[in-house]
């Protein structure tokens, strides 16, 4: 998941007794990507605590056809992929099950 709710997150995760979560919200500039730029503030963070594995049809299931969606496809810095998965593989929060998946999409 990505959000602009950084400050909100860090203090949850403080809140909730689990800080070393906190070290697995992964920043990004919103100049990176485009569907990022109506942003405020030009920072977000990908929160890789939240992860979920979803199929297509789980996705398209989610998707309220009454608002619409726009799908954006941008290539991933190689960077930023490689310290998604460290976090991934960092948080306490992500199951054994996403450490599996995010060691077998991209391998460090």
């Amino acid at each position: 998941m990505i959000t602009s709710k950084i400050e909100n997150l860090v203090r949850y995760y403080r809140r909730t007794k689990q800080p070393k979560a906190a070290d697995s919200l992964v920043k990004i500039s919103n100049d990176e990507f485009s569907f990022l730029k109506h942003q405020s503030f030009g920072k977000s963070v990908v929160n890789c605590n939240e992860t979920e594995y979803l199929d297509i049809s789980e996705l398209v299931h989610r998707i309220d056809e009454t608002v619409g969606f726009k799908v954006e496809t941008e290539k991933v810095p190689e960077y930023l992929r490689k310290e998604i998965v460290t976090a991934i593989l960092n948080s306490p929060m992500t199951s054994p099950f996403m450490h599996k998946l995010a060691k077998a999409a991209n391998p460090i």
